[in-house]
């Protein structure tokens, strides 16, 4: 029995698309309304490898690079088209407005690492005392905070964002954000801007990348 891997959805094309997936497997639509699914059919399950990972960046990437999509991440693996039918018409609305939101805008990431002398608990049990470790703990929680707050001039220059505050000794801060592809320039800028002006801190801004972050409802 053959299976589907979902790249994407998107507004209903042509069909058959001038892309190829995994291994250059041909991609194809599967449509119901307005809506398709981007998909290429497989007689049995990818493995996941690194190969097989890359081959399907790439192949989210180009569909990005030719219309609106909503990335899948993988593997997300569809038993028929009829199911596919099925779900594009029961969350039409949904994926309807997540691809509203996505339109022109990719996903950016920020990385904020902290510099100095850091608590690191080991693996297992805390190796300072019940009370230390945990004052060291909301210490670093207080720091992410700050952190979240000294970035928040980049939320002008997004239409979304996703932020993860950690309690890791040296990493503060994941977050990703929505930017129009014409405001990436200023967006990374201004990340390099903050890193500049912020002591102790390390940003790292990489990307464009595919939405993953914003569109949830497309992962099954």
């Amino acid at each position: 029995m053959s299976a589907l891997l979902l790249y994407a959805i998107g507004e209903r094309g042509g069909g058959q698309l001038r892309a190829a997936g995994i291994a250059g497997t041909p991609l194809r639509e599967v449509a119901a309304g307005e809506l398709a699914a981007i998909v290429s059919e497989h007689d049995r399950r990818p493995e996941i490898d690194a190969a097989t990972l890359w081959d399907y960046e790439r192949a989210v990437e180009r569909l990005m690079a030719m219309r609106p999509i909503l990335p899948a991440r993988f593997p997300t693996i569809l038993e028929d088209e009829r199911g596919v039918e099925t779900a594009l018409r029961r969350r039409r609305r949904e994926w309807h407005d997540a691809l509203g939101r996505a339109r022109g805008a990719v996903e950016l990431a920020v990385r904020a690492t902290v510099s100095g002398p850091h608590p690191a608990p080991p693996a297992g049990a805390p190796s300072m005392p019940g009370t230390a470790y945990l004052s060291a703990r909301l210490e670093l929680r207080r720091r992410a905070r700050e952190l979240a707050e000294a970035l928040a001039g980049l939320d002008a220059l997004a239409r979304a964002r996703r932020v993860r505050l950690l309690t890791r000794p040296r990493l503060a801060l994941a977050g990703a954000y929505l930017v129009e592809r014409g405001r990436v320039p200023d967006f990374t800028a201004r990340v390099a801007e903050l890193d500049a002006a912020l002591p102790a801190v390390a940003l790292l801004c990489t990307g464009p990348w595919p939405p993953y972050s914003f569109v949830g409802g497309a992962q099954g």
